[in-house]
């Protein structure tokens, strides 16, 4: 699109000033290859008839490996700039947001993994994101399972 957009932008008097500059297309295409991984998980769960909770969770441990990966790449990278730190502030503030609703509830995604005949325990060591939540995971619901399952039988 940037031949096309640039085309555009010097046909119409007006627009000329809003042309995007060599830096700015840098910029964009950067950018461009960063989200393509959230596309293709995007992609990926829309292609599904319906969307299988579980797939979500691992999308989303995807990601935050993803953003923590980039992160420190841009963050030693030497020769970094402006853009590099612009992107890297951006990955950050998105890896945040993530967490934070993440960790609101995740424990019960966990346990929704863990219930899942297709993912069960080992879908945790696909992530390192995963591996941090499998013990506490694993933890909580073994907790709520007793607590279950003893006021069950006290009950009978």
């Amino acid at each position: 699109m940037r031949n096309a957009l640039n085309i555009f932008c010097e046909y119409v008097e007006n627009l000329i000033t809003l042309k995007p500059t060599d830096t700015e297309w840098s910029l964009i295409e950067r950018i461009c290859q960063y989200l393509n991984v959230f596309k293709s998980i995007f992609i990926i769960l829309e292609g599904e008839s319906y969307v299988i909770f579980s797939m979500v969770i691992i999308g989303i441990n995807m990601l935050l490996d993803r953003l923590e990966l980039w992160a420190m790449e841009l963050d030693n990278k030497p020769d970094g700039d402006e853009i590099d730190e612009n992107i890297l502030n951006s990955m950050q503030a998105a890896r945040d947001k993530i967490i934070k609703h993440y960790e609101r509830t995740n424990w019960m995604y966990c346990v929704v993994l863990i219930l899942d005949p297709r993912h069960k325990v080992e879908t945790f060591f696909n992530t390192s994101s995963g591996k941090e939540l499998q013990i506490k995971a694993i933890k909580h619901f073994k907790d709520i399972f007793k607590a279950q399952y003893f006021r069950a039988t006290a009950n009978s």
